[in-house]
């Protein structure tokens, strides 16, 4: 009896065990994932990925780019806005006072005068000035316009080169001298305005301009004054001087505004056939001289005593090449004008007109500047206008000075009908009979006041002239060129097999410089 129970207690305990082993084996399963069939033999199990919460990151970087977007689009659009009305309230603008300065340290120099001249050189490799020597003399001043003067374009491109370094002295934080008075003093001039520059030196002004009605055709210049004496003849005049910057910045854009000016009128004598980018900024440069002069306190109804001297290098060529071009034609219109009234005086018939118009072409030209008083020197000049008479010789006192391995002077191309105004004269060139020695000089001229050799090649003229071929291939018409094909193709045609950054070293001011320093004026030809 006793081992009947004892047995049965034992049963018992099993059961009991079995039954605690089973329920922690189901317990143990339950808490165990379910393994794929590759992780159960052993392989590395894939790691779930935390989908939503990336999503929601990457949410949160585009709105945070988004914000930081918009913040600053409207931090650079209130900066540009700021920038254009401090400039639409600056004294340069037309129709505004032209502020004028004495210009710091002049003397009263007249007669010849040898001028040292320092400027900031964008080609220069140490950072260093480069530096100048220019003579002067007051007399050229009552020569007749017509006449090349070789020295006079010799200080001519320097004070065009000067003018685009003047750039640099108005820029934040520069440390640069102010080039433009020291040569400017030293030749004796007074009365110095540099204000254009203000507001279209700084980078913040160059893009501020792309949101302005053009607001790239626009150009810098300084206008200065000194009065005359004709050592001969005693005679007095007051020489007005403008020296107009080249191609900065976005004003590139300017550049090729191609358009011409069918819609604007002819009032201040630029043509309907002229380059719009050039023609806008020429005609502000007429304006503000003009307004200059009576700032000065003289009589704008009688400028026979005026001469105005005018030079530019580049863009600065355009609107020196623009600007003279007008001036000529108000001259001559007011001349004619006056002749017609003369000549119906003298008919007998209906006199009291031809008197009458004879008294106001008189009155019309006195309040002109005298053609035979205006010098324009134009370096490195495009082609600009599709007028049928630039070639006449009321314009032969407007000389433009070229380099035949510059490209810029070929463009616009002449096969889409672009000339320009006044007297070519082309440098030497690769191949003429004694080049090679001219060229040795024109090399040494240059490391001698740039401090650096020169990276320009003459063999250039080759690629110029296939550059020039290819796109009249292309784009035989400026409507051709104005397609997206044909930029495009003209773009290809420069750069396919071409050193385009050699050739635009022959179009540096400093390389104009070192040649005009070199050869004589009888060095130079009209043709190419």
């Amino acid at each position: 009896m006793e081992e009947h129970e004892q047995l049965e207690d034992k049963q018992t305990a099993v059961q009991t065990n079995a039954r605690a082993a089973d329920k922690a084996t189901a317990e143990a399963l339950a808490e165990t994932p379910v393994k794929a069939p590759a992780e159960a033999a052993g392989a590395t199990p894939a790691k779930t990925k935390p989908r939503r919460r990336r999503h929601r990151g990457l949410k949160v970087a585009l709105i945070v780019v988004a914000c930081v977007a918009a913040i600053a689009s409207l931090v650079f659009t209130g900066v540009v806005q700021w920038r254009l009305g401090l400039a639409s309230s600056s004294d340069f603008m037309i129709g505004e006072p032209q502020p004028i300065e004495a210009v710091e340290g002049s003397v009263d120099a007249s007669g010849n005068i040898t001028a040292n001249v320092t400027y900031s050189s964008i080609v220069a490799d140490d950072g260093k000035d480069a530096t100048e020597t220019i003579e002067w003399n007051d007399d050229w001043f009552f020569a007749d316009s017509s006449e090349y003067n070789h020295q006079l374009a010799r200080t001519a491109i320097v004070l065009s080169t000067v003018a685009n370094s003047e750039s640099v002295h108005y820029q934040a934080g520069s440390d640069s001298g102010d080039y433009m008075e020291n040569i400017l003093a030293q030749l004796g001039f007074d009365n110095m305005s540099t204000a254009s520059y203000q507001y279209r030196s700084e980078i913040i002004d160059q893009l501020s301009a792309v949101f302005k009605d053009k607001g790239t055709d626009v150009t810098a210049y300084t206008i200065a004054s000194k009065e005359i004496v004709n050592s001969q003849t005693g005679e007095k005049k007051l020489l007005v001087m403008a020296a107009v910057r080249g191609s900065y910045g976005t004003e590139w854009l300017s550049n090729l505004a191609m358009n011409f000016r069918s819609s604007m009128s002819d009032t201040y004598g630029y043509g309907e056939n002229d380059h719009q980018g050039f023609s806008e900024a020429a005609q502000e440069l007429e304006s503000r001289i003009f307004s200059y002069i009576m700032n000065l306190g003289h009589d704008p109804r009688d400028l026979s005593d005026i001469s105005l001297f005018v030079c530019g290098h580049s863009r600065g060529g355009a609107i020196t090449n623009l600007l003279g071009s007008a001036i000529d034609k108000e001259y001559y219109e007011a001349e004619a004008a006056t002749k017609v009234g003369a000549a119906e005086v003298g008919k007998g018939a209906d006199g009291d007109v031809g008197n009458s118009a004879a008294i106001d072409g008189a009155i019309w030209i006195k309040g002109c500047i005298p053609a035979k008083s205006l010098y324009a020197y134009a370096f490195a000049t495009p082609e600009l206008t599709e007028s049928s008479n630039c070639r006449d010789a009321m314009y032969n006192n407007i000389f433009n000075i070229m380099n035949p391995s510059d490209l810029v002077p070929r463009m616009p191309l002449n096969v889409w009908g672009y000339e320009r105004y006044g007297v070519d004269l082309w440098l030497p060139e690769y191949g003429n009979h004694g080049f090679d020695q001219q060229f040795i000089a024109v090399c040494a001229k240059f490391s001698e006041h740039v401090r650096c050799e020169t990276k320009s090649d003459p063999t250039d003229v080759e690629d110029v002239d296939k550059i020039v071929s290819d796109i009249a291939e292309v784009a035989p018409t400026i409507d051709d060129f104005k397609t997206p094909v044909g930029v495009v193709k003209s773009l290809y045609s420069m750069i396919n097999g071409h050193d385009i950054v050699r050739i635009i070293h022959s179009h540096a001011p400093d390389l104009y410089c070192a040649w005009m320093e070199t050869i004589d004026a009888s060095d130079l030809r009209t043709t190419r």
